[in-house]
């Protein structure tokens, strides 16, 4: 990646950590630049993340069949602690789930959430430990992700559970 690309990925870093700190709604114009920079952000880095993680799982694989167990260690550790980063910092930003259970969950980027059998919006809201409460007509419930693509949803009320399984978008 050229110097100027890497500037404008820095600055626009540092520009939508200043507007995701506004209280008030962003002007729509500003929300389409911002989800259109988030977009091609997660398009660009994506694939480079995927490339990092498989030569760390070859490398730590490596290291174990020759014997090398304290260097294995390390970079397990490493897979592990960028596997936890990943689950509490990946925003579900517009994202569609298959619901276990039946039906579809949608979660949008402004902290709105509608479940296909829902009469009315509900909310989302990202919690310290990574897991999101999801807010609805029916009470609150809890979304732990086990990875990008799937995560499970607790009912606070019930104590029930069901699946999730990220739609991807073809």
């Amino acid at each position: 990646m050229n110097t100027p690309t890497l500037a404008a990925i820095t600055g626009l870093l540092f520009c939508s950590s200043l507007v995701a700190q506004a209280e008030d709604p962003l002007p729509q114009r500003l929300q389409v630049l911002l989800d259109s920079y988030e977009s091609e952000k997660e398009r660009v880095l994506k694939p480079i993340e995927r490339k990092l993680d498989t030569a760390l799982v070859n490398l730590r694989n490596q290291y174990t069949k020759s014997g090398r167990l304290q260097d294995a260690l390390v970079v397990s550790d490493l897979i592990s602690s960028r596997q936890e980063a990943l689950v509490v910092t990946e925003a579900p930003v517009d994202t569609r789930w298959r619901w276990g259970s039946g039906g579809e969950l949608m979660l949008k980027g402004d902290g709105k959430a509608k479940h296909t059998s829902w009469d009315q919006w509900g909310s989302w809201k990202r919690q310290k430990d990574g897991s999101i409460l999801l807010t609805s007509q029916y009470g609150d419930s809890t979304i732990k992700f086990t990875d990008e693509n799937t995560a499970v949803v607790t009912s606070k009320k019930g104590g029930g559970s069901t699946a999730l399984t990220k739609v991807m978008e073809e």
